[in-house]
């Protein structure tokens, strides 16, 4: 099939990677039917988000943050023709799931209508990327032995699911500020408990947050910065505006973070390695910064409804 679409554009005098297009143009003007054999590419975009990995997806982002801009040659194309399963092994290798999702379940699903549609036509011409040939081939040979397998599996995409926890979440920060709102309209005509109120709401959240910078090892300035700006973040509910997303971007000012972070980050799993990265060390001073400030918040609404 590869040869014979090369040598096919070679007489007419088709430049690589246009074969498509030309192949639409000809059935076209010859009123030859054309059929779109290729999986819709929102259902192939959706089915590899859903089945990526994080540690995927996070080498993805670092593959794409840098790379290189790189012009392709005429040249670079006829080698990518010739050798396709060199290309195709080298996204194999980057990531399984954009493989298995992109080539492989393509290769099923273009294999299973072309075998269909030969049971009907008695003559097709069949225009796929060359990374699609070896594998569209190996699952014909499969179908014409007998081998059958149901595409519309390959069609199904993962619905959201109705998340609870999230749902309790959005429950749990309106009933937060519902009390603090009460606790605060309360107080205005009791100085006392105001005044109360207001001294442990900075001691604990602040307090709690700067122990969290240094149980992670942060930087004195990052505690202080926690210690001082918990009382005011814990009473916005947004999460860039949240304490550990202030004390992140500090500690991120003393932490370089460089190309081997990244990598380390994604594929270590030795938690003395993680704890002397910087990527970690920031997220972990981010992370327990966020979760001092919590237990603030947490232990200052129970005291203070014991108190009204």
């Amino acid at each position: 099939m590869a040869s014979s679409q090369k040598k096919i554009g070679e007489s007419f005098g088709i430049k690589p990677g246009e074969e498509m297009k030309t192949a639409i143009d000809m059935a076209s003007s010859l009123s030859i039917p054309i059929y779109l054999i290729d999986r819709d590419i929102n259902i192939t975009l959706s089915r590899l988000l859903n089945e990526m990995s994080l540690k995927e997806k996070l080498k993805l982002f670092y593959e794409i943050l840098n790379a290189e801009e790189i012009e392709v040659s005429e040249e670079d194309i006829n080698k990518m023709i010739k050798n396709p399963e060199k290309f195709i092994s080298l996204l194999k290798d980057m990531s399984p799931t954009m493989f298995r999702v992109l080539v492989n379940e393509r290769d099923r699903y273009m294999a299973k209508k072309i075998f269909e549609l030969s049971k009907v036509k008695n003559s097709l011409v069949v225009v796929v990327g060359a990374g699609h040939v070896k594998g569209i081939i190996n699952y014909l040979e499969k179908l014409k032995d007998g081998y059958d397998y149901d595409i519309y599996e390959l069609l199904k995409v993962k619905k959201k699911k109705f998340k609870i926890g999230k749902i309790f979440s959005y429950l749990l920060t309106i009933a937060i500020f519902g009390i603090l709102g009460y606790i605060i309209f309360y107080s205005i005509n009791n100085p006392d408990i105001l005044k109360l109120l207001t001294i442990n709401w900075i001691l604990l959240t602040g307090g709690l947050a700067s122990l969290g910078v240094i149980l992670a090892r942060g930087k004195p300035l990052t505690a202080l910065v926690a210690f001082l700006s918990a009382p005011i973040t814990t009473l916005i509910p947004l999460p860039f505006a949240a304490v550990g997303t202030v004390t992140g971007l500090i500690e991120l000012k003393f932490r370089e973070i460089n190309e081997e972070d990244i990598i380390n980050f994604i594929n270590t799993n030795s938690l003395k390695e993680l704890l002397n990265n910087n990527l970690f060390r920031i997220l972990l001073v981010a992370t327990l910064s966020n979760i001092g400030a919590s237990i603030g918040v947490f232990y200052c609404l129970g005291k203070f409804i014991n108190l009204i």
